[in-house]
């Protein structure tokens, strides 16, 4: 598995799996056992240090959430009032704009 990758309900995840144990001890982070099956995404708390065991035994991903698709997107310092000036095209389902026309 990569270590960063996004899941499918837009989530951006660090895998840590190789360094859970040391990071667990540190107690600077949550985080997380983490696995899609099918369209869902299952994301449950390492509280315990076992917690760690169990996903290893199951082999599951123990990361920690870098942020969501929004807040990265939100970080880009847009303007509102040239989104609506934007010219924009429809083309399946997604809308295409000249990155020039936002900023």
């Amino acid at each position: 598995m990569k270590k960063i990758f996004k899941t499918s309900d837009n989530r951006i995840y660090l895998n840590i799996t190789d360094k859970a144990e040391k990071l667990f001890d540190m107690d600077m982070f949550d985080m997380y056992a983490v696995w899609e099956k099918g369209d869902n995404v299952f994301r449950l708390p390492i509280i315990e240090k076992e917690d760690i065991d169990i996903a290893h035994k199951y082999e599951k991903s123990i990361c920690i959430e870098i942020a969501s698709v929004q807040d990265i997107v939100d970080l880009i310092p847009m303007k509102p009032d040239k989104w609506d000036k934007a010219d924009k095209v429809l083309h399946n389902g997604f809308i295409y704009i000249r990155y020039d026309d936002l900023f």
